[in-house]
């Protein structure tokens, strides 16, 4: 799913994003609950944000890897319960090929909860 500056402030639901989920200059609003990004990046680039309380993403599959580029910003609570509870971002992918998540210029990323990406290079 891909998010531009012309959609306004955009709220998203839980649930399985397919083919990843990527945030370009616009503002997101994640509803509280777990984010499973499948086969594809988190992307956030130029002046994006994304932004939710009681959240946990799991990156899950090909290409699944973190990515922000520009001055996005990351700003999330971790939910306190189920098999995420505590953690912010977490990655299931495959040891191989390893994947390498990114935060290039200068994103400002809060975090309430950890970052958990096995089998990422950084």
């Amino acid at each position: 799913m891909k998010i531009g500056a012309s959609q306004g402030v955009a709220t998203l639901s839980p649930g399985v994003y397919c083919g990843g989920l990527s945030v370009h200059s616009a503002d997101v609003l994640l509803l509280p609950g777990f984010y499973q990004i499948q086969d594809g990046p988190l992307e956030l680039q130029g002046n994006a944000s994304v932004t939710g309380t009681g959240v946990s993403i799991l990156l899950s599959g090909n290409n699944a890897v973190l990515d922000l580029q520009g001055s996005p910003k990351l700003s999330l609570t971790a939910m306190l319960v189920g098999p995420l509870g505590g953690i912010a971002i977490s990655s299931n992918t495959p040891a191989s090929p390893r994947l390498t998540s990114t935060l290039q210029g200068s994103p400002d990323v809060t975090l309430v909860g950890s970052i958990r990406l096995p089998n990422q290079m950084g």
